[in-house]
């Protein structure tokens, strides 16, 4: 059906396009004195009195002056006398100003003007990519393994850092280790993509519901001299993408080493069905979609914005004959909550999965609509979200109620605005047991902060 809607749809253009076309010829214009009468039959018909070369002369100007040269490439008036004036100058053409300031010292790298070329933006992006590869054994003692890449999250003077990577990177059901994730991954920065210039990495938690794992790298020496040459440092985060906008693609598609490609955002947020690597099941997951080429080995690498800020972890693409370029990220916002929930829950601790907190609530989407921003010129979708069902004796029973429209998310110094419902889901992510955090509520048009403090038996494992 879809295939039959589109093909009308473009047979439609066609012709469209063909009638348009055709009707050119009915458009154009006769020759100006063609089959009529001569310009000084025109005038004695309107009534000017004379020979054709008195009206010719009537036709100059009385003597004047010169018009004078105008400003800002505006032509100087014409002379009265019949002598144009002189043109005017040229007004000067605005030159485009880019300026790249680096501090080796300081590890920083300032890009300031009217604009941002990608290969700035790539090479901003490179400082916080890399390449893994992730080395398995099978039941028969078979080694084999894969090539992926990665995004340095943050990162320490003394080398040390948390590197983010998809889960399927390190995590292969026939693995021999208790976990099934690799007990041999191992990092590579930009232009140093060999064997001596490999950094071991440990694994430190995630989750296969989301794709997304967290490595560790303690204290190295290869990291901490790039970090000082000022050639290595932790991603920014852009977490208000915008539809269309510029996005890079860094990656290590095929295991061949740092690539770039570059396309745009074609949906800002939907959902995409996975299937398990445990098994046969399936779930979904909150991805990004983009048109940047995407390759076997970008898994686990950054899609970056045209200042080289992350915007999601390229995860996966539709492979099929009749489709291009639609590959898919989870984004950097989702990204930013899982880090951090990994590193609370996971970090130096026995667990290794992402710990999910349950408020034990129902939320509807109870109204949609979209809004024109005219400080960012872009068109923001805003979501009415409902708190329809507290669950008695739930960590939110007699704070939050029925009938209460989500505002806003405030755990310690951070607040997040709710204008989607997955704004909501995903900022509990940042929350730790026994922390205190606000949920700001419409509650019968009255604006009220309702604290709520979880528990970890509030908090369920995301394998």
């Amino acid at each position: 059906m879809k295939k039959t809607r589109a093909f009308a749809l473009l047979f439609a253009l066609l012709l469209l396009l063909s009638f348009t076309l055709c009707s050119c010829e009915e458009l154009a214009v006769p020759v100006a004195g063609s089959n009529g009468l001569s310009a000084y039959e025109i005038a004695v018909n309107n009534g000017f009195e004379g020979t054709e070369a008195e009206w010719l002369e009537s036709l100059k100007g009385a003597d004047g002056k010169d018009g004078v040269d105008g400003k800002d490439g505006i032509d100087g008036k014409d002379g009265v006398d019949g002598v144009d004036g002189a043109d005017g100058k040229d007004a000067e053409t605005p030159v485009f100003e880019q300026t790249i300031n680096q501090d080796i010292t300081e590890n920083k790298i300032a890009i300031t003007g009217d604009g941002v070329d990608v290969k700035y933006a790539t090479s901003v992006a490179l400082k916080s990519a890399v390449t893994v590869s992730s080395t398995f054994t099978d039941a028969s003692s078979h080694s084999y393994g894969f090539a992926g890449s990665g995004v340095i999250y943050s990162l320490d003077f003394d080398g040390s850092a948390f590197i983010v990577t998809n889960y399927h990177v390190v995590y292969d059901s026939l693995s021999t280790t208790s976990n099934k994730i690799s007990d041999q991954i191992y990092v590579f920065l930009y232009g140093l993509e060999y064997g001596d210039f490999k950094v071991s990495a440990s694994f430190v938690g995630g989750s296969m519901l989301y794709d997304i794992a967290l490595l560790r790298v303690e204290a190295n020496d290869i990291f901490k001299s790039a970090y000082e040459r000022g050639v290595l440092s932790a991603t920014s985060f852009d977490e208000f993408p915008v539809l269309g906008e510029t996005a890079i693609a860094i990656g290590n598609p095929e295991g061949e080493g740092f690539s770039a490609t570059a396309g745009i955002i074609n949906v800002l947020s939907e959902e995409i069905k996975m299937q398990s690597l445990k098994d046969t099941s399936s779930f979904d997951i909150r991805v990004m979609r983009t048109d940047t080429p995407i390759n076997g080995g970008n898994s686990g690498g950054g899609l970056f914005n045209s200042d080289g800020a992350l915007l999601g972890i390229v995860n996966a693409k539709i492979e099929n004959e009749t489709i291009d370029n639609i590959g898919y990220a989870i984004p950097s916002s989702l990204v930013h909550s899982l880090c951090e929930n990994i590193i609370n829950f996971c970090y130096k601790q026995a667990n290794e999965s992402v710990m999910r907190p349950y408020l034990k609530i129902q939320i509807l989407l109870d109204d949609i609509t979209t809004v024109y921003n005219s400080e960012t010129g872009t068109i923001d979708i805003i979501e009415k979200n409902i708190v329809d069902t507290v669950v008695s004796g739930g960590p939110a029973h007699g704070l939050l109620k029925a009938g209460d429209a989500v505002k806003s998310v405030t755990i310690g110094e951070k607040t997040i605005v709710i204008t989607r419902q997955f704004q909501f889901i995903e900022a509990l992510l940042l929350v730790k047991p026994g922390e205190k955090f606000t949920i700001l509520v419409e509650r019968e048009g009255v604006s009220t902060p309702v604290e709520i403090t979880l528990a970890l038996s509030d908090f369920v494992a995301q394998e």
